[in-house]
C-alpha cells in the first residue's frame, strides 16, 4: 500500500518532496522499498512517535519554513496523482483542505448496544487523506494540541484548534482506508479495473 501512494507522489507535477514516517522497525524495509522502486522525490525516512500526531509532527519537523504540504495516510492507497495536484492548487488559492465524502448510511449514538438518537447527516461527512495546508498553519495546529494535551486523529482538527475551518474537496473516486483483508482485495481489485497507475516491485529484500 505504501508503494502504491509513494508513485502517485512520485508522479505529482506539484510534489517537490516526500518525507516518509514509518514505524521504527521498519525503516530499513522503507529504505529498500524506496530505492526498489527508483524513487527522486523522498527525501527523508524517519521512525514515527506512539500517537497519529506525533509521527506527523516528527515529519513536519524535517520540512521547510513555509510552503504547503500534503499529509496523507498510506493506508488509502487509492489516491492519484491529479488528486494531489489538485489539492495543493486549492490550498494555494482558497486555504487549508482536505478529501471528504458524504456520509450515505443513517448514523446514530448508541450506549451500552442500544440506540439512543438518530445523528442529522447532512452537515456530516467523512474525513480523508490527503490533507493540505500552508506549513506553518499546520505547525501552529499541532503545536496548541500538544498545548493542551491532546492528540487529533486528523490534522483538520489540529488546525482547527487555531480558528481554521478547512475547505471540503469532495472526493469523486474511491479513497477509502484499507483496514481488513477484504478491503486490501477490494483495493487490489478497484487498482486493476482503472486508468491509475501499476506498481511492479522486484528484487530481493
Amino acid at each position: 500500500m505504501l508503494a502504491w501512494s509513494l508513485v502517485a507522489f512520485e508522479r505529482s507535477a506539484l510534489t517537490d518532496s516526500v518525507v516518509i514516517v514509518t514505524g521504527r522497525s521498519d525503516v530499513g524495509l522503507v529504505r529498500r522499498l524506496v530505492f526498489r522502486l527508483k524513487l527522486k522525490k523522498v527525501g527523508a525516512i524517519v521512525p514515527g512517535g506512539a500517537r497519529r500526531a506525533d509521527s506527523v509532527r516528527s515529519g513536519l519537523a524535517l520540512l521547510p519554513g513555509r510552503g504547503y504540504v500534503a499529509i496523507h495516510d498510506a493506508a488509502r492507497p487509492l489516491l492519484t496523482a491529479r488528486m494531489i495536484d489538485d489539492g495543493f492548487r486549492i490550498c494555494r488559492s482558497r486555504g487549508p483542505a482536505a478529501y471528504a465524502a458524504p456520509l450515505c448510511d443513517t448514523v446514530k449514538r448508541a450506549k451500552r448496544g442500544r440506540i439512543f438518537s438518530t445523528v442529522p447527516r447532512d452537515e456530516l461527512c467523512a474525513a480523508q487523506t490527503p490533507q493540505f495546508f500552508p506549513l506553518p498553519l499546520v505547525r501552529r495546529g499541532h503545536e496548541e494540541a500538544l498545548r493542551r494535551g491532546l492528540a487529533p486523529t486528523d490534522d483538520c482538527a489540529a488546525v482547527e484548534l487555531v480558528g481554521s475551518r478547512p475547505l471540503v474537496i469532495p472526493s469523486l473516486l474511491p479513497n477509502f482506508k484499507v483496514t481488513t483483508p477484504a478491503d486490501m482485495k477490494l483495493a487490489e481489485a478497484v487498482l486493476r479495473s482503472g486508468p491509475r497507475r501499476h506498481v511492479a516491485i522486484t528484487g530481493k529484500r
